[in-house]
C-alpha cells in the first residue's frame, strides 16, 4: 500500500508501541503532513525528534514532564474511562480532519492483547487505515486492490474474521483461484514476481502482511 505522504490528506499516528529502529521511522513520520501523538506515542515522538500537530488520549502513559516539553503542541484530553482506546480515537479525529489515508506506527505492543486489537482496528476502515514497522506493511483488503511491492517480496494473507470467500491473486509465485480463507488455510510467506500483485476478495477481508 502506497503512503503517498505527499498527499495533504495523508496522515501518521504515533502510537505508545515498539518502535525499534527511531532514525528510520522517524525519517519516514516526519514526510507527512500532518501528524498525531497518541497518548503515550508523545515518547516515541521524542525519541524521533518529531514535533505532533497534536496530542490524543487521556494522557495516562504520557510523562508530565514530557508534555511540558511540547506545551506549545495543542492537545485534546479524554477521561481515562472511556468505552475507546486513544488510538481509536485518534484514528477518528485523523478522519473528521478529512484524511484519506491513515498510518499507524507503534502500533504493535509488548501486549498481545493491544496488538490484535489493533490489528482489528485495520478490519473497521479498510482502504484508510495501515500499519507500518520496520519490518512489514500491514492492511486489510475487503475487495479488489492492486498492491504496488517489489519483485520477491515476502507476502501473506490471513483472515482474521472468518471465512473468506473468493480470494483470487496474480502476480505471486503461488497463485489463488476463488480459494476460501479460514483457520485451516491461508496464504503465508507467499512472493511476489513483479512490482505490483492483484487480490481480489469476493466476500469477508482479509489481512495482507508485506514484508519489507
Amino acid at each position: 500500500m502506497d503512503t503517498e505522504t505527499n498527499n495533504p490528506k495523508t496522515a501518521a499516528l504515533v502510537a505508545n508501541g515498539t518502535i525499534s529502529n527511531f532514525e528510520k521511522i522517524g525519517s519516514h513520520v516526519r514526510s507527512f503532513p500532518y501528524v498525531v501523538a497518541v497518548d503515550g506515542g508523545i515518547c516515541n515522538c521524542q525519541q524521533m525528534d518529531v514535533t505532533p500537530n497534536i496530542i490524543i488520549g487521556d494522557l495516562d502513559s504520557a510523562p508530565p514532564e514530557l508534555l511540558q516539553q511540547y506545551s506549545d503542541v495543542p492537545q485534546k484530553l479524554f477521561p481515562a474511562n472511556k468505552d475507546k482506546t486513544d488510538l481509536e480515537l485518534a484514528i477518528e479525529e485523523a478522519a473528521s480532519q478529512g484524511m484519506e489515508r491513515i498510518v499507524i506506527f507503534g502500533a504493535l505492543e509488548r501486549r498481545m492483547d493491544h496488538s490484535v486489537y489493533n490489528l482489528h482496528l485495520l478490519r473497521r476502515h479498510p482502504g484508510l487505515l495501515s500499519i507500518e514497522s520496520e519490518y512489514e506493511t500491514l492492511f486489510v483488503i475487503d475487495h479488489t486492490m492492486e498492491v504496488p511491492c517489489q519483485q520477491g517480496q515476502t507476502i501473506s494473507l490471513i483472515p482474521l474474521g472468518g471465512s473468506v470467500q473468493g480470494v483470487t491473486t496474480k502476480g505471486l509465485k503461488w497463485e489463488l483461484n476463488h480459494a476460501t480463507f479460514n483457520r485451516d488455510f491461508m496464504s503465508i510467506s507467499n512472493i511476489c514476481l513483479s512490482n505490483s500483485f492483484l487480490v481480489e476478495v469476493q466476500s469477508g477481508d482479509i489481512l495482507c502482511c508485506l514484508c519489507k
